[in-house]
This record gives structure tokens, sequence and C-alpha cells, in this order.
């Protein structure tokens, strides 16, 4: 695209050079509101089925207010929180944890809402278009800027004083007009397009999991006789098939607590400890595994791993699991996972992998937390999970199916994972050289 042909340098890292005619100045200078609300006295026990929106940092996204988890205040509230309301055109900004620095303008006729502390209100004055300093924000100016008022500090979060004293580039009105409805149309398009290969990447997901659901409860073969198991999760098998309990086939076992291990225990080297920030795609990262010393390994026998082991999460994000098909020196567990070990050589771990993969095994963790608030699974309710299978040869043949079939599966998923990472690069890039005089969006 055409270039302005007098350009002038801002001196301002990250920017460079800027269009001769624009302004260099603080956001303070156009904004006639900077602040944000609080969270009503009471906290979520004041919130509501129905009533008026208060908006909080996760319903604030680059892509417009996400609203369903939003929370209700009731009237009474919404008019005490005066300070908090905000208006069509506002431009909401998170100021503080992950998602600090997400931006998004209030759309038209959105109706009453406030914001709680986290969010902050900026309502700009007529020579500053609300739209453009959405565009501003959403750059990669503010994350930069972000960086460099928090190095060596330890607070949290923006300041009021922080935003007030931000440096925005200023065109006139009318070209930040031009610049807005010029990004609106891109970036229009690159939204629908990212949106499109996030829709088949749910398709996709869906696809592996009907492959992995078939195989491991019909089998290989359409035409063989079935039989109704007898089990809520399970439904109709093959007819020649069995059923089991975890229990009465595999050695199951966890830590029992942390036996007093501290962190100051976890060493650089020595005896890997497995937690599950370590799985990865189904495999260990052992790359990221703190060490423990040969004594704290040998302290309990039972959680000693072995090639061929299966691990799994039992609380936080229950489920999660790992295959040791490398085990590149001693290991042990953390107390959040359990090792299951095939007995007897009565399960495949490959097939099993894929029983705990599969969409049975999410029904009967469900089934098994019904009224419950912990989000945990029990040594006991995994050892009493109840699961259907084929003889040894047949379970190794159905697992080696669904590896190959989900491996391509994941290949497409990676690619499509990739492109989307493009597509937003190239609409962050496009952003911030529209919004920074990079390029002349008024000739376009």
């Amino acid at each position: 695209m055409k270039q302005y042909s007098q350009m002038k340098n801002s001196e301002v890292p990250g920017i460079g050079k800027i269009p001769k005619h624009w302004l260099l100045t603080k956001l303070k200078f156009f904004t006639i509101k900077v602040g944000s609300g609080v969270t009503p006295k009471g906290g979520s026990d004041s919130y509501v089925k129905e009533g008026i929106p208060l908006i909080r940092s996760q319903n604030v996204h680059f892509d417009g207010l996400h609203l369903d988890d939003v929370a209700y205040i009731t009237l009474d509230i919404h008019k005490k929180m005066s300070n908090s309301k905000i208006q069509e055109n506002d431009v909401l900004l998170n100021i503080t944890g992950a998602s600090i620095g997400r931006t998004t303008s209030v759309p038209k006729n959105f109706g009453d809402a406030n914001v709680n502390q986290h969010v902050c209100i900026v309502r700009t004055n007529q020579d500053l278009y609300y739209g453009f300093l959405t565009y501003f924000l959403t750059s990669s100016q503010l994350q930069t800027w972000i960086s460099s008022i928090q190095v060596g500090a330890s607070r949290e979060g923006l300041t009021f004083e922080d935003i007030k004293n931000f440096i925005i580039l200023l065109p006139s009105i009318l070209e930040q007009k031009q610049i807005v409805e010029y990004l609106d149309g891109k970036t229009s398009k690159i939204n629908d397009e990212i949106s499109k290969n996030q829709k088949l990447i749910e398709l996709l997901k869906e696809q592996k999991q009907i492959v992995i659901n078939h195989a491991v409860t019909k089998g290989l073969d359409d035409s063989v006789p079935m039989k109704d198991s007898g089990i809520e999760w399970i439904g109709k098998i093959p007819k020649y098939w069995n059923i089991n309990k975890i229990k009465y086939s595999a050695y199951v076992k966890g830590r029992i607590g942390w036996q007093g291990l501290k962190s100051g225990e976890l060493l650089d080297e020595g005896p890997y400890l497995i937690t599950g920030t370590d799985f990865d795609n189904g495999v260990i990262n052992w790359d990221t595994c703190y060490h423990v010393s040969p004594e704290r390994y040998a302290l309990d026998p039972h959680i000693q791993i072995q090639k061929g082991d299966l691990l799994i999460t039992k609380d936080g994000t229950i489920g999660k699991l790992a295959r040791i098909d490398n085990l590149p020196g001693l290991a042990t567990l953390n107390s959040h996972l359990l090792v299951i070990r095939p007995e007897n050589n009565q399960f495949d771990t490959g097939f099993i992998y894929w029983i705990f993969s599969s969409s049975q095994f999410e029904y009967y963790t469900n089934l098994t937390q019904q009224g419950t608030t912990f989000n945990a699974l029990s040594q006991e309710k995994i050892e009493n999970f109840t699961y259907s299978f084929p003889p040894l040869k047949e379970q190794k043949s159905i697992a080696n199916y669904i590896n190959k079939k989900t491996k391509n599966i994941d290949s497409l998923i990676s690619k499509i994972e990739l492109q989307i990472k493009k597509l937003k690069e190239f609409r962050e890039s496009l952003i911030s050289s529209a919004v920074t005089g990079k390029i002349q969006v008024a000739e376009a």
C-alpha cells in the first residue's frame, strides 16, 4: 500500500517514524472519563439470574463483549454504582490479571450495564474517535507499553494515571474514521476466515472422538453380532467381548498426600517427579519435570514408574492421560496423579488409553460427580470404572487403528491452527500499520 510522503521521527520505542501531520500526545488530553467500577457489596452472592449486566474482565475480548458468562446485578445496585455505568461507544480496557490490555468498545443500543474494578472505562471527547482508540489499544503498542512500565514492578495492574499518560498517535478526526472504516472491512474478513477455521477444527475434533468411541465399543468389524453390555455408559458391544472393572485387571496407585514433600526438595537433577503439567499430547515432556532425591524416590515403591504405565490426573483437570512409552530414568508421581499398570496381561496399555479418552469414561466421570462441586475423581472411582474389551490381539489392532486415524486428524488440526496463527499475526500487523501511519489508508 501507498505510504505517507512526509514522515517524522516519533522517538517512541516500537513506533518509529509517523506521518508528519499526525499528533503525538497523551490519552488524557482527549478523554472525558477514565475510571472503573467495583464489585458490589457481598461479591458473587449479590449476583442475580436476570438484571443489569456487570461487565468483568472475562467478558472483554478483542472481537467484542462475550456475555455467555456475564454476571447480573439488581436495578437498585446498578443505580448505586453510577460511576461504573457504561455508554455506547465507551472503550473498555482490562487493567489487571492475565487478560490485561484486552480491549473492546460498547456497541450501539447495548443498554444499561456496569463494569467491575478490573475493567476501565475510557470515554473519549470529540477529537478522538472511539473506534480509532479501540484499534490503537488493540495494536501491539499497548502490550509493548504495558511490558515497559511493569519491568521490575511488583504491581499486577494498570492505574488510571498509567492509562491517562499512555502515548497515542492522532491524525485528524476524518482520517481516524477512514482508518476505522478500512480496518473494520479488512478485519471482518480475517475474523470470518478465523471463525471458519475454528469451526473446522471443532468438526475434526468431533470426528476424532467418533473414531475413538466407535472403535473401543464396537470394534473394527461392523458385521459382528452385538449384545447389550448392561452398563449405562457403554451400551451395545460385540457378542464375544467381555466387561471388567479396572481394579480387577490393573494395578492402580497414587501418592497418598505429599508424604512431607516440600518445594525445597525439588531439584535440578535426580529421579523425575511427574506432575500433570508435564503431560504433553498423551506423553510426558521430561524436560519440564522437577527432580527429587534418590531417597525421596525410594520412599514409596508403589508409585515408581515403569515403561508401559498409563498415568491419569485425578483432580484439577481430571482425566488427562499420558503413556510411558519412553522412560529416560527413575521417575515417581506427585499427589494428583495415578499410575495404571496392566496385570495378568489382561489389557493393552494403548487400548486402555483410548478407553479413557472415549466418551464412555467422560460419561462415567460426569455420572459419579453429580451433586458435587469438587472437580476430582477418587482412586476408588477410577478403580470401579467398568469397561468393555476384546481379546488382547484385537485390543492392539484397535489401538493401532485409532493411533493412525487420530494422527492424521491431529496433523490436519495442527495445519489449521498454524493458519489461524498466521491470520491473527496478519490482523495484528495490519492494525498496527494502520494506526501508526505506516500505510496510507485514505488512499485505499
